[in-house]
């Protein structure tokens, strides 16, 4: 199965050579915004759900906020293995390495990226930044 936008493209530039063989094979900015108006309506028929990005730091006590690396979640199930997660507005970006779904509890590597660690808090935000293993399917730019 190809890509929806493949296929818009395609069919569009059929649309313009079948009107004229001779005729330019880009596309201007206004097809361009009618495509992504196209893919916004199939994506809409589809009614995708929204993947949650956000969880809750629920541990009332932390003894050490900068060094602690297993805590308490309001809701480990919004947690993957290999997620990036920034805790409150901090510079900080947290790796979750290991998940306990049953006890609500993450495992993180603090400081990924040589970010500065934050002291974490009860309540604190935890927002999903993105996750390693698709940054890594997807390719950074960078050499393996």
């Amino acid at each position: 199965m190809s890509h929806p936008l493949s296929e818009i493209i395609t069919r569009r530039l059929d649309e313009n050579e079948n009107k004229d063989p001779h005729a330019r094979t880009t596309i201007t900015n206004a097809e361009a915004v009618e495509i992504r108006a196209e893919l916004n309506r199939m994506h809409a028929e589809q009614q995708v759900p929204e993947i949650p990005n956000v969880g809750y730091i629920d541990q009332h006590r932390i003894d050490d906020p900068s060094q602690v690396f297993v805590f308490c979640v309001k809701d480990a199930s919004v947690f993957r293995a290999d997620d990036l997660v920034r805790p409150g507005y901090s510079c900080e970006v947290m790796l979750v390495s290991a998940i306990v779904k049953s006890s609500n509890m993450i495992v993180v590597c603090r400081g990924y990226g040589a970010t500065k660690r934050t002291e974490l808090k009860d309540g604190m935000k935890l927002k999903i930044i993105g996750n390693i293993s698709t940054e890594n399917r997807f390719g950074s730019g960078a050499s393996q």
